[in-house]
């Protein structure tokens, strides 16, 4: 007899495809000490909030009936996770900050010298200075917490009197990679809140490409180049190529981003920016990173 296909309902394939990602999630929660009673808190939290924030009918907030129905919490459990996300204030996020004060060390004219090339500046005092930075760029940030995760992650260094800073990277990168003396089980938070900014902001375009309400509305680019069959010795070649042709693709994107900057913090406008990443082994939820 005939053995017949049955192809996955649209909810299996989602179930299957948030496995995988919540995988690797997961993998980051436990490394952190993420317990699964916190995660399942977390989940219980976005699951109300974003059910009554996005899901209400006719422009009025989603009631407490249809928040239930849509979750399959009942309608207590709804009541005290609401008032606890009410009680809650969430911290700003800090990556963008941080990248904004590199950014403007590489671009305005105060901060480059004669050979276009960012100046070593002094930690205190006017521009051209680190606290001046800090202060234009960096939001409320503390100066001293940004200098401190600026060496620790070597992307500046301090002179040996004292007093005056370089940097060497143009992007802020908080990886522990970054530091060989700092083992993996004690990456900073720093690393975390940037890692999982641009998961949020990849993740973003995926849902609005996939749910965006006006078919008319502009698609964003979320695209990748990948082959399974590369040859091992081609491996650090690709690594070379990547760093290379990355940095000045998005060297280029940073000078257009800084050139089209509002001039008054009052005028209208908008976060822009795009992102890189590089994929190595398979495309499963759980990838070895472990040295063999």
């Amino acid at each position: 007899m005939p053995k017949y296909f049955m192809m996955p309902s649209a909810k299996e394939l989602i179930s299957r495809s948030f496995y995988r990602l919540l995988g690797s999630i997961v993998r980051l929660g436990l490394r952190n000490g993420l317990t699964y009673k916190e995660f399942s808190a977390i989940s219980k939290q976005l699951y109300v909030r974003i059910s009554a924030e996005e899901y209400g009918l006719q422009g009025r907030p989603t009631n407490m009936a249809r928040i239930a129905l849509m979750t399959g919490m009942d309608r207590k459990e709804i009541k005290k996770i609401m008032l606890l996300i009410d009680s809650q204030c969430e911290a700003p996020i800090a990556p963008d900050r941080m990248s904004n004060i590199l950014t403007a060390w590489y671009e305005k004219p105060e901060y480059l010298g004669s050979d276009e090339q960012p100046l070593i500046i002094p930690i205190e005092g006017p521009a051209p200075s680190f606290e001046h930075l800090v202060k234009s760029y960096g939001g409320d940030i503390a100066l001293i917490t940004v200098l401190r995760e600026f060496k620790r992650s070597q992307t500046v260094s301090e002179s040996r009197s004292g007093g005056n800073v370089q940097v060497h990277k143009r992007y802020y990168v908080p990886n522990y990679l970054t530091n060989s003396s700092v083992a993996p089980e004690l990456v900073s938070p720093e690393a975390i809140t940037q890692g999982s900014s641009m998961l949020v902001d990849h993740v973003n375009t995926i849902f609005h490409n996939l749910y965006r309400e006006d078919v008319n509305q502009r698609e964003k680019i979320d695209l990748r180049a990948s082959n399974t069959a590369i040859r091992k010795e081609a491996v650090d070649e690709f690594y070379q190529l990547v760093d290379r042709k990355g940095m000045k693709f998005l060297e280029e994107m940073d000078q257009w981003l800084s050139q089209h900057e509002v001039s008054n913090p009052s005028e209208e406008s908008e976060r822009l920016g795009v992102g890189l990443y590089f994929i190595a082994g398979e495309n499963d939820s759980f990838p070895n990173n472990k040295k063999k």
